[in-house]
């Protein structure tokens, strides 16, 4: 739970906050559980309290009945990039000839091994990284085509999956080329989901790990 509520009409909750008379007041907590509060199914809380207050030089205290909320279990996404290992295309050093172009395959999984619905997953920006063997410098690349499972998909770099259910698995894959042959060196990505109550940005990776691809097989 947040440690600063929102506050409408009082001046805090604190011992130190006021309400004006004939004024009406509220405050509100974002309670965000652990993981640990639902590990596999829904589960259910009792929240409530207790109000504390003065008025002139009386104290009173008066219970909150409680209410209950459901606390459902989070996602664990476990991510894979595929990737093949060297980019095939023109050789710098032959000035001369001019070398084939030819397309490669970026591609990362990703599969949900908690019990939790990752919902609104998606790729918001993905940058490979190829080097040119000989001098070791970052080249240019081009996309030629992307799918999300068998379907086809705009030719970007952003991806939208959707819900992920639990033991779920869906694959995003690109097609690009590149101007000079060279070595796929690295990929960095950023992955935003949405929680029922539209919080964006909430973590819930196991692990990520990258593997070379020697060839796509259709």
């Amino acid at each position: 739970m947040s440690g600063k509520p929102s506050l409408i009409g009082i001046s805090g909750v604190d011992r130190e906050g006021t309400l004006g008379k004939d004024f009406s007041g509220s405050a509100e907590w974002l309670m965000i559980p652990y993981s640990t509060a639902a590990p596999q199914e829904d589960t259910l809380y009792d929240v409530g309290g207790r109000l504390s207050y003065r008025v002139g030089g009386s104290n009173f205290s008066v219970p909150l009945l409680p209410d209950t909320i459901t606390v459902k279990p989070n996602p664990s996404l476990v991510v894979h990039y595929f990737h093949e290992k060297y980019v095939r295309g023109d050789d710098p050093l032959t000035t001369d000839v001019a070398g084939p172009i030819i397309p490669f395959s970026l591609a990362v999984s990703v599969t949900n091994a908690g019990f939790g619905t990752a919902r609104a997953l998606r790729i918001s920006s993905a940058q490979p990284e190829i080097i040119e063997n000989e001098k070791g410098l970052l080249i240019t690349f081009k996309i030629i085509g992307a799918q999300l499972g068998n379907n086809q998909i705009a030719p970007s770099l952003s991806v939208d999956f959707g819900d992920i259910h639990s033991d779920e698995t869906k694959t995003a894959r690109w097609l690009l080329t590149s101007t000079l042959k060279g070595t796929f060196y690295n990929c960095t990505a950023t992955f935003e989901t949405s929680t029922p109550l539209e919080i964006h940005n909430c973590h819930y990776w196991m692990n990520m790990n990258i593997m070379n691809l020697f060839t796509w097989l259709e």
